[in-house]
């Protein structure tokens, strides 16, 4: 008379089922939240991408056109003193920060332009090379 007694049975399995939907909820929710933390973390990427990208094209166009407007004289000292000085101060540029190196000769400059945004970097390096007296961009790296 136990035995055939079915009262209680569809509660168990409605638990059981409530149960594995709640995994089931829990895993797709996890899964989610990563791949939006992880869209945001490639979009700084290509934004941090982007800053030191454009930190080195205005400083190689700026050198390049100062090459062609400063007679050889002013030239090299503006050279020089780009080389000499330190790495620039933080920039704040949209939503990160840019920070700019020079170093080199007076024959080839490497511009080292460094984009952050939080904990994620991106850099540039652009070489110019004079050729008479001109500079021209010959090489661009791409270091993350």
């Amino acid at each position: 008379m136990y035995l055939n007694n079915q009262n209680g049975s569809s509660l168990s399995l409605i638990l059981v089922i409530m149960l594995v939907l709640g995994i089931l909820g829990s895993t797709l929710l996890f899964l989610n939240t990563s791949e939006v933390r992880q869209v945001a973390r490639e979009q700084k990427k290509v934004q941090t991408y982007y800053i030191a990208k454009s930190g080195a094209e205005a400083i190689a166009e700026y050198i390049i056109d100062s090459s062609n407007n400063l007679d050889e004289d002013e030239f090299e000292s503006l050279v020089l003193d780009l080389i000499r000085s330190e790495k620039s101060n933080p920039v704040s540029f949209g939503n990160g920060i840019l920070e700019i190196d020079i170093s080199g000769e007076i024959s080839e400059l490497n511009i080292v332009s460094t984009g952050k945004i939080d904990s994620i970097t991106n850099a540039i390096i652009i070489t110019l090379k004079k050729v008479g007296t001109n500079y021209y961009k010959i090489f661009s790296e791409y270091k993350n």
